[in-house]
């Protein structure tokens, strides 16, 4: 190979990888602008009773559904419905399912996606929660106003 060869071929390898690199960002993006737009389902257990807003959640298993908002001011809507199988404690069916509470929570963006599902004590009160946050999850669903920047 000659030199405007070797050069030819090295910008082709560039070109190709600035490509390749822009669509996976693009697909990534993609998918993280999805994952807020999806209906999320999934089950937290709550050791202690725990205030949020004006309920109080008994101690047990929860199923939580979390719809995202219809608009981008608006917040997500999440549902604590308590599960009772008169057959057994799991959440096979058949099962009475019954919504606990309903509350609005903003969506918040965490630095990496959630080890756990657990609720987030509100600071100082073990008996409140602040949050919500859903193990591999990269949002935070905080319950009431969103925190201001730097909190």
């Amino acid at each position: 190979m000659n030199r405007k060869s070797k050069l030819s071929f090295a910008l082709t390898v560039v070109a190709t990888l600035i490509v390749v690199t822009t669509v996976i960002l693009t697909i990534g993006s993609a998918q993280a602008a999805t994952a807020h737009n999806k209906v999320v389902k999934t089950t937290v257990m709550i050791q202690t009773a725990t205030q949020i807003g004006n309920t109080t959640l008994s101690p047990g298993k929860y199923r939580v559904r979390i719809t995202p908002p219809s608009n981008e001011s608006g917040d997500a809507t999440v549902e604590f419905s308590s599960l009772h199988n008169p057959y057994g404690d799991d959440f096979t069916p058949p099962y009475d399912e019954v919504l606990v509470l309903t509350a609005k929570a903003s969506m918040v963006d965490l630095r990496a996606p959630a080890a756990s599902t657990e609720l987030i004590p509100t600071s100082g009160d073990d008996s409140q929660a602040s949050a919500l946050e859903i193990r591999g999850n990269g949002t935070e669903y905080v319950f009431g106003t969103k925190p201001a920047s730097g909190e």
